[in-house]
């Protein structure tokens, strides 16, 4: 009769454990901010005159884009002709302590653009990402080429 005992608790013991388990809150899937390419202000600049204007829009499912320290950069800009990105601020799109799903455009000034080499005109384009307060890092947007002349 012990060993019937012994065999049903065992039983139920594991029913209960398997139940328990299921009924743990599934953790929050991680979700980096999504970017779209939306427009360039224009294709053809004049080096130190002209600043490029370009607009993407954004779409962040916890709202944590920007940093509240303005020391801190979250959007990064890399030239092709350049081996390292730029860096910029962002400031919060959310106030603090709220993080309701967030979307809506930004619109970057990039000023003085200008030839490397020694050629009378380049082209290049820009690969822009972001970088949330929890450090996700969003899809890499390209814009269209650009060209610089002198």
């Amino acid at each position: 009769m012990r060993k019937i005992d012994f065999i049903v608790l065992t039983f139920f013991s594991i029913v209960a454990l398997t139940t328990m388990q299921g009924c743990k809150k599934k953790e929050d899937k991680i979700e980096a901010p999504k970017l779209t390419f939306k427009a360039l202000s224009s294709k053809s600049l004049l080096q130190f005159k002209d600043s490029l204007t370009v607009t993407f829009s954004y779409e962040d499912n916890d709202g944590d884009i920007g940093f509240y320290d303005a020391d801190s950069s979250s959007v990064y800009i890399q030239d092709k002709r350049l081996t390292h990105p730029d860096l910029y601020y962002l400031k919060p799109l959310n106030p603090p302590n709220l993080k309701p799903r967030i979307k809506g455009d930004v619109q970057l000034g990039l000023r003085n653009m200008f030839l490397l080499g020694s050629g009378s005109s380049e082209t290049t384009s820009f690969t822009i990402w972001i970088k949330d307060r929890k450090g996700n890092i969003s899809n890499s947007i390209v814009t269209p080429e650009i060209t610089i002349h002198q």
